[in-house]
């Protein structure tokens, strides 16, 4: 199914697959945070290199001290705004699986391979690996 959506100056045609695909997995909220954290980034980015843009193109140390106040802020939102975001996705999935899961260790969402993977190996038990996952070590559940 297409969607077409128009934002004021950004029109954008989405896949409605995610919800399809993900929505007995992980649930309505966590599709949700995922969209919104999708979102959240390109414009940041954006914002960043034509910060860096702007700087490279006009000379003098006033420009590269407020170039480097903004990327430092533009940085800083990215990171505690994305961080954030990973919070409130592991408590979702927390609700949604039953069992804890750090926002750390968040799984990869760019297939669901991968996912149920995750999902298997997180169930069965908890592993620990040392030097890289030379060494791997399954432990007794809690």
């Amino acid at each position: 199914m297409f969607c077409l959506a128009t934002r004021r100056t950004l029109c954008y045609i989405a896949v409605d697959r995610l919800s399809a695909t993900w929505e007995s997995r992980i649930g309505p909220e966590s599709i949700a945070l995922l969209r919104k954290r999708a979102r959240f980034a390109p414009p940041l980015l954006a914002g960043l290199v034509l910060i860096l843009v702007a700087a490279a193109l006009l000379n003098g140390p006033a420009y590269y001290v407020v170039a480097t106040l903004l990327v430092s802020a533009d940085l800083g939102i990215l990171l505690v705004g994305v961080g954030r975001l990973n919070r409130q996705l592991a408590a979702s999935l927390t609700r949604h699986l039953g069992f804890p899961v750090a926002s750390s260790l968040l799984p990869s969402f760019r297939s669901t391979e991968a996912f149920d993977a995750w999902l298997r190996k997180t169930t069965s038990g908890r592993q620990r690996s040392w030097l890289g996952g030379f060494i791997k070590a399954t432990l007794p559940p809690k």
